[in-house]
């Protein structure tokens, strides 16, 4: 009782901290749980035109255009797709939203009527017309007869239609949009009479140039201070986007000695059973890892070294390894091939150029080494040492090979020949002269093959103890010093990607590396160490090396290529100061007043679109100056691509007068047209303030 006395007088703070714990449950949940009013806005992953993009609605759209994938290529989604897939669904969401605004502002619709028109009527659109091959070919009335037995169709070929059906209307908004803007294109006379003066009008000079490079490099001294200067003065040439810079370590997962040994014990077993089964069709498509139906084949076509013995119709050859997969090959039978196949060696004696003396020594360099085979020689040891293409590596070996494969005179010789061994002239084909040993008998059969095949592939076990091992070296990293420290131990190869964006899906040559981008973007500081991530048969921990903020490039990111340009600017001021103390009256005599490294040209011929001049180079600023000039004129000199300029202008042939600019003005719209469509996508975007952060989910 006294117990229960007590809580009665307590009862009020009993029951007030109960209900304080119980807000506090529920107001944790309000604001901190999975449901929570904060947590709500985790799942956005952008904005478009003020509208917020929630991780669902992109999640939907991407299964979409996967399907669409599906449906035009007819084959499975692949991780390389992927990065594609998910742009085109957020590109899609980009139109339904900004485009579809434009659209309703201008009022532009397609009726029910026109979309009819476009599927199947009088004005059939070039989308659908590809559905039926050749365009040239098309007829209305294929549209009509495919429609009337739709039903008869494959279901692959009855969802491509509607695919193109409804995506009709929305091809059509886009084209009547863009016609807009490209109908307000307009070229003036002005324009086009401009435009033919350009192409047209000629101007003759000469140049004197004297080059950046004949001034060393060592010569030059560059401060810190000038190139930072520089990069300040020339801004909008280095601006950047975010970027994330790494360096990672990978760890394979690869198939073990215990796994080959295991595979092989597997092998074994199989062998005896592939050699006792009584249904090979069966047995290979519940045996194989990559079905192969039995098929007939030539020599060519089967391992190297298999040696065919048809008196045992139940042997099985094999296995033989190859590109990580072992095989085993029943050979059921064999019928009469319609081409013969041979087997042959050669040495190939490839001339070092084009001309009669160059044939004439490769020629007399193969006589020589012919009759050294005839008389005794080892044809494969010849051949490793005097051919002349990839197969000397392999002594020579063509392996098997069939009628046609090769070029004709090396055809004729080997197919004409009967018997095994060297043929004893040279043949000379179009690579060079060649000397030709046949290694077997040629054939005209095709055997009927049954195949088995089998992936070796890496054990559980084998993966669990990489990943033990890439534990052991991730666990004692804590900063940039010691994972250096540790790959350097270790012996790992350290391997660098530079400045990744957050929508890459690779990481350097690392393919797939998705999860380690988004870590970079999302969770990590620079100096941070990532956790192990599995990527495909890899295990990889990443370094976060440096982080790019959009903007002005660091110093540092662009020392070369800013270092180059002071360089050469202060080259330039050096060659410009000296030829401006010389006093002389023809370019021919500054030349020879400044030195050897300056020379003279003549520039013939030079139009206002041109950029190139001869015996100049690429320099749009030479053309510029000397088109500036008027005649018997001289420019001071000035910086031109890569040489300290003077251009003097000598005659100028105007151009004629014509009557029409007609195929000016058409040449501008057609340039302006390929434009239009980029244009309004990037306006289109501008407009919309699209906010992209895809990259914190996936």
């Amino acid at each position: 009782m006294a117990i229960f006395n007590e809580m009665n007088k307590r009862s009020g703070l009993v029951v007030g901290t109960v209900v304080v714990a119980l807000a506090l449950f529920l107001l944790t949940d309000l604001f901190f749980g999975k449901n929570s009013i904060f947590s709500k806005s985790d799942n956005k992953i952008g904005e478009i035109a003020g509208e917020k993009i929630k991780i669902d609605a992109y999640r939907q759209q991407i299964q979409i255009a996967e399907q669409n994938f599906m449906m035009q290529t007819n084959h499975a989604v692949s991780e390389e797709d992927r990065p594609s897939i998910r742009q085109n669904a957020w590109n899609q969401m980009i139109f339904d939203i900004a485009y579809k605004e434009q659209f309703e502002k201008l009022g532009i619709t397609v009726t029910d009527e026109e979309w009819l028109d476009l599927a199947e009527g009088d004005f059939i659109h070039p989308m659908v017309k590809q559905l039926f091959g050749d365009p040239k070919n098309f007829s209305k009335e294929m549209v009509a007869n495919f429609l009337a037995n739709l039903s008869k169709y494959p279901q692959q070929d009855q969802a491509l239609w509607y695919y193109v059906d409804t995506k009709l209307p929305e091809v059509r908004l886009r084209e009547k949009y863009s016609n807009l803007f490209k109908k307000t294109e307009y070229v003036t006379s002005a324009e086009a009479k401009r435009a033919y003066i350009d192409q047209t009008a000629k101007a003759s000079g000469q140049f004197l140039q004297v080059p950046l490079f004949s001034i060393p490099d060592s010569s030059i001294t560059i401060t810190d201070a000038e190139l930072e200067a520089y990069l300040k003065e020339h801004a909008p040439d280095y601006q950047v986007e975010e970027g994330r810079s790494l360096d990672y370590v990978v760890f394979a997962v690869a198939p073990s000695t215990e796994d080959t040994a295991s595979m092989q014990e597997e092998l074994a077993q199989l062998k005896t059973n592939f050699a006792e089964t009584e249904n090979d069709t069966l047995f290979v498509q519940y045996n194989s890892d990559q079905v192969v139906p039995v098929a007939y084949k030539r020599m060519g076509q089967l391992p190297e070294g298999i040696n065919i013995d048809l008196s045992d119709s139940n042997k099985v050859y094999g296995p033989y390894f190859e590109n990580g997969t072992y095989h085993l090959y029943k050979v059921l039978g064999e019928k009469e091939d319609t081409l013969y196949s041979v087997r042959a060696s050669h040495i190939l004696f490839k001339p070092a150029g084009n001309t009669p003396e160059a044939k004439a020594k490769a020629k007399k360099d193969a006589e020589k080494v012919l009759a050294e085979i005839k008389a005794g020689a080892n044809f494969k040891e010849e051949a490793e040492k005097y051919g002349t293409d990839a197969t000397a590596l392999k002594g020579g070996d063509l392996g098997w090979f069939t009628e046609g494969q090769m070029v004709k005179p090396f055809d004729d010789a080997v197919f004409q020949t009967n018997k095994i061994g060297l043929i004893p002239h040279l043949v000379e084909s179009r690579f060079g002269y060649h000397i030709i040993k046949i290694t077997a008998s040629k054939v005209k059969k095709e055997y009927k093959v049954a195949e088995v095949n089998r992936i070796l592939n890496y054990s559980e076990d084998t993966k669990d103890r990489v990943y033990q091992k890439v534990m052991a070296f991730a666990s004692v990293i804590k900063d940039t010093a010691q994972f250096y420290a540790k790959a350097k131990k270790e012996d790992l190869e350290v391997q660098h990607a530079e400045n990744i964006t957050k929508t890459d899906y690779n990481l350097g040559t690392l393919k797939g590396a998705r999860e380690i981008i988004r870590w970079a973007y999302k969770d990590a500081e620079q100096g941070d160490i990532s956790p192990v991530t599995t990527v495909n048969d890899k295990f990889v921990v990443a370094l976060l090396k440096d982080v790019r903020e959009k903007g002005l490039a660091d110093l540092d990111e662009v020392r070369d290529d800013v270092t180059k340009k002071v360089r050469q600017e202060k080259k330039a001021k050096q060659v410009i100061a000296k030829l401006n103390k010389i006093n002389a009256d023809s370019l021919k005599a500054i030349a020879s007043q400044f030195g050897g490294a300056a020379s003279t040209g003549q520039a013939e011929n030079v139009t206002l679109s041109a950029t190139y001049i001869q015996g100049l180079g690429y320099d749009p600023f030479a053309v510029g100056h000397l088109l500036g000039l008027k005649s018997q004129k001289r420019s001071a000199p000035f910086q031109g691509q890569s040489a300290v300029v003077i251009m003097e202008m000598k005659s100028f042939i105007p151009a004629p007068e014509i009557a029409d600019y007609a195929s000016y003005r058409t040449q501008i719209e057609q340039e302006r047209e390929g434009r239009v469509q980029y244009q309004i996508d990037e306006a289109i975007k501008k407009e919309a303030d699209i906010s992209d952060m895809r990259y914190k989910f996936m």
